[in-house]
């Protein structure tokens, strides 16, 4: 798959691994910014309701529990497509997730943030090459460009505004002043 269709694909894309110590088949998929924000809102209710303030102290904890709630939302059952071609969560309450090791979700945080950004590059750092090619890919489709995320897509309107202006040649226009 070219970039474009991994972009277009969003929540469709699914990596399969093992959860890390078993031989359990796990999906990870990419999560959505309104996900993302999802899982830092219940991270912080989460420590409100345990009366428990975020400090130098328990920034570490409130990180871990950031990263749980993530992985909660991205972890999938590989086996159970829905037929908006997403995929069921694996883990039915965070607490289920709560109890894998540090090691666990360490090597899962890692898994996941490596496939995120196989599925959704950030456009700041991707090289003027790869953002070319998928310029390009766009051209040749352009309503492929309305499944964009609002960075690729402002990345875009930038590069479009930067690039030189041209005339066509012998276009009759002779203006004089």
């Amino acid at each position: 798959m070219n970039l474009l269709e991994v972009l277009k694909a969003g929540k469709k894309n699914i990596k399969t691994l093992n959860f890390p110590g078993t031989d359990q088949q796990i999906g990870l998929t990419v999560l959505t910014d309104g996900e993302v924000q999802e899982a830092v809102f219940s991270a912080e209710r989460h420590f409100k309701d345990k009366d428990i303030e975020i400090t130098a102290t328990t920034l570490g904890t409130y990180n871990s529990e950031v990263n749980a709630q993530m992985l909660f939302r991205a972890i999938v059952d590989p086996e159970k497509r829905k037929t908006d071609g997403t995929y069921e969560l694996a883990f039915k309450r965070i607490e289920d997730l709560r109890l894998a090791s540090s090691a666990q979700k360490a090597e899962l945080i890692e898994a996941y943030n490596d496939f995120e950004a196989q599925c959704s590059p950030s456009v700041a750092k991707m090289s003027d090459e790869d953002f070319d090619k998928l310029f390009e890919d766009i051209k040749k489709n352009p309503l492929t460009g309305n499944s964009l995320n609002s960075s690729t897509a402002k990345r875009l309107i930038v590069f479009l505004a930067s690039r030189p202006q041209s005339s066509p040649k012998g276009s009759g226009s002779t203006s004089s002043h």
